[in-house]
């Protein structure tokens, strides 16, 4: 079974981890066991997707994770099989996740409450049109509950990181409003409702920065670590024909 990678590091990604460190080709196939291989069937190799802050990304939890990505947006498209654009686009963030993650857990910052995990887990269910959709949906992506509650604690730690990075730039005033209407007089021609404009600036205003911030803190931890490519899946057959060998 596919096996994320997890805010906690498991015996196997240390096991990767090792390999990748010692054998750099010979770690491009990262292994797993699953039950198949407990009954005698054999071992799954997985093709390793990339390196990033000494752990492994494999194919297959990129896949996982886009379709995670998907069904926050679209959640009826999150059964397809992801494009190679999304995918490649998904190995980028994902690596830049791990990269920001990493640094926020040597800084002690967790995703908050049990509680916070838990609204976020329910939210994500509350896409699907019921139970038996969300199951669905966990068994085309081959993540399990806690497993996709690890994905969700990580996302939820890089985003309170980004919070912490910021601090007193989250603070809008009166004149980083009127400066941005200043800069874009076209925005709410017509419109008449101040306080309802005065939100919506102040909502763009805090995204705006949150993607400074963002920008600015893996420009300095991809030059500290930088990530490291295996794949390329916009290059046609390159993953896909090489598909997981049963031994």
């Amino acid at each position: 079974m596919l096996r994320p990678l997890t805010p906690r590091r498991t015996p196997f990604l240390r096991r990767s981890a090792a390999l990748a460190a010692a054998f750099p080709l010979a770690a491009m196939w990262a292994v797993s066991a699953p039950a198949a291989a407990q009954n005698g069937e054999g071992i799954v190799l997985d093709r390793m997707a990339a390196r990033v802050a000494g752990q492994v990304i494999t194919v297959r939890e990129v896949e996982a994770e886009a379709r995670v990505l998907i069904a926050w947006e679209k959640p009826a498209k999150a059964l397809a099989e992801p494009k190679p654009k999304i995918l490649d686009k998904t190995l980028r963030w994902l690596t830049d996740q791990h990269l920001i993650y990493d640094q926020a857990t040597r800084l002690k910052i967790s995703p908050g409450s049990s509680d916070a995990v838990d609204e976020r887990m329910k939210q994500f269910q509350g896409l699907f049109g019921g139970a038996v959709e969300y199951r669905n949906f966990l068994a085309r992506s081959g993540l399990s509950r806690a497993e996709l509650r690890n994905i969700i604690s990580r996302d939820l730690t890089v985003e309170n990181y980004s919070i912490h990075y910021l601090r007193s730039r989250l603070r809008v005033t009166r004149e980083d409003i009127d400066e941005y209407l200043r800069r874009n007089p076209e925005a709410f021609r017509g419109n008449t409702n101040t306080q309802f404009i005065q939100k919506v600036v102040a909502n763009r205003i805090v995204m705006e920065r949150k993607s400074r911030a963002r920008e600015e803190i893996l420009s300095r931890l991809r030059e500290k670590n930088p990530p490291e490519y295996f794949v390329d899946f916009l290059q046609r057959g390159l993953v896909r024909d090489q598909k997981e060998t049963p031994h």
